[in-house]
């Protein structure tokens, strides 16, 4: 966290300012939050660092105006109960590692989380992480699957002479089953071609539901 830093709004300053207070270890509050700044001060014995970001001119982004003064206090890192570690910032820094592995049991991912933050976590707090992190990865792929009939228009209206067809099955709601898709292009390269082997390709689903 250095004066000048920019970031792209709000909510990626508060995350950055969360990231610094957790992995430096220190007592970080904030104590001021508008839509246009956030100010914040470390509460360790005597410290006088202050932060003050607020909403660049004309943008959205946010950018840090000052810090006064550097930390006189000692980091509590290494101190146990002192750090305040949340389910929701341990999903957002474990993303990644567990839409590889969404399958951790939490033991493992205990292990890790001790391992690289220097951190006793309890099995409740890994569990609740892993479940939001898993509710997000279920949520991006629904998400993807809703964006299909948006894809197929755009296909047609670039391509005019593709077909698209997209299937369903229903039990008692309408569940995705396949799309087919061929490109005007390549309907013509066959026809102009004379082309004799007809290829036809399938792709495996993978996630949350196979296919």
């Amino acid at each position: 966290m250095i004066k000048g830093m920019k970031f792209i709004d709000k909510r990626q300053c508060r995350e950055a300012l969360d990231d610094y207070k957790i992995l430096r270890g220190y007592d970080i509050r904030i104590t001021r939050s508008t839509k246009q700044i956030i100010q914040a001060q470390c509460m360790g014995c005597s410290c006088e660092w202050r932060i003050w970001a607020s909403m660049c001119k004309n943008e959205k982004s946010f950018q840090i105006k000052t810090i006064p003064k550097e930390h006189t206090c000692i980091p509590f890192s290494f101190e146990k109960g002192r750090r305040k570690i949340t389910s929701a910032w341990l999903a957002r820094r474990y993303l990644e590692r567990i839409r590889l592995l969404p399958n951790i049991k939490l033991r493992e991912l205990k292990m890790i989380i001790d391992q690289e933050l220097n951190y006793k976590a309890s099995f409740k707090l890994c569990f609740h992480a892993r479940k939001k992190v898993l509710a997000q990865i279920v949520g991006d792929y629904r998400g993807q699957f809703g964006l299909l009939r948006d894809y197929v228009h755009e296909v047609l209206s670039k391509n005019p002479e593709s077909t698209c067809k997209i299937t369903t099955s229903t039990d008692g709601e309408y569940v995705f089953a396949g799309v087919y898709i061929c490109l005007g292009a390549l309907k013509k390269g066959m026809v102009e071609g004379c082309r004799r082997v007809l290829s036809v390709d399938g792709c495996f689903i993978k996630g949350p539901w196979k296919g």
